[in-house]
């Protein structure tokens, strides 16, 4: 899975895995509560840099990948 997101909407759920282990949890997945796109884990974070591709035609909203990870999402 790519780190990118097409989508216009800002609200979004976390999607969380237990770890059998450690029982502590991760958030692998973020879910846009508008309309169910999944998102990067990372995805909101202000510490993460972002870059913008170029739109395509008819693109909704434009597609961002995480260019560099902050310490917790790397």
């Amino acid at each position: 899975m790519t780190d990118e997101r097409s989508c216009p909407h800002d609200q979004s759920q976390p999607v969380e895995v237990r770890s059998r282990e450690t029982g502590a949890t991760e958030v692998v997945a973020r879910i846009c509560t508008a309309c169910l796109t999944q998102l990067p884990a990372a995805w909101g974070c202000t510490a993460c840099e972002w870059t913008e591709e170029p739109r395509r035609l008819c693109d909704p909203a434009p597609t961002l990948i995480l260019a560099r990870p902050c310490q917790e999402h790397a």
